[in-house]
């Protein structure tokens, strides 16, 4: 019996448990390795490249912008209703703070390919329907951001030369219009290397 019951407890040793280390490690790459129908990386662009890295910073940007406009907010109350001395020019800068984020998340919006869409039809097509769909839509949207960049810069170019500012901050006006050509130009960067994966082969837009 002490025998057999050695044998029994070697092969219960031998037999690995779904929740071993090295089982758990490949079944953990196995799900990693795979990526939802899309782009070659599931509809985002290649998460590598100097896109990136301004992709990051301006997460960082877009974070850092929504603390000051709440320390700002928060501090002008208190001035207004506690020592009766309101920060006149917080609520300017708070606009111009607010299209920065907006700017800037239209950005982060695009990289994530997360603007709103009707996928009705789009959802019962083929995979080769799908991709044409995709390489359309980015063509489209690529149009539309080259077109506000062209408007946007020349309005921004407009404003520069005649120097003018905001009535309480006298902050230039070419900073919050400056925020339109940038988000755009990222933008139709975004969609660019969108579109050139999608022509890969065997790509498929998510």
């Amino acid at each position: 019996m002490p025998r057999e019951a050695g044998r029994l407890q070697g092969a219960g040793r031998g037999h690995r448990r779904p929740g071993h280390p090295q089982e758990r490690q490949r079944q953990g790459g196995s799900r990693g390795g795979g990526r939802a129908l899309g782009a070659p990386d599931g509809g985002r662009v290649k998460a590598s490249g100097p896109l990136t890295a301004i992709v990051k910073t301006i997460r960082a940007l877009l974070g850092l912008l929504i603390l000051a406009g709440v320390v700002l907010n928060f501090a002008n109350v208190i001035g207004r209703y506690l020592f009766w001395r309101p920060i006149i020019w917080a609520e300017e800068i708070l606009v111009f703070i607010m299209i920065w984020c907006v700017m800037l998340g239209a950005t982060l919006v695009t990289w994530d390919n997360a603007h709103l869409r009707m996928d009705a039809v789009y959802q019962l097509g083929s995979p080769r329907v799908r991709r044409g769909l995709g390489l359309l839509s980015a063509v489209a949207l690529l149009g539309t951001a080259v077109f506000v960049l062209v408007q946007s810069t020349r309005v921004l170019a407009l404003v520069a030369s005649t120097g003018q500012r905001s009535v309480v901050a006298e902050v230039p006006m070419a900073i919050p219009y400056g925020a339109i050509p940038i988000s755009f130009a990222l933008i139709a960067a975004i969609v660019i290397r969108r579109g050139l994966a999608l022509l890969r082969p065997g790509a498929e837009e998510d």
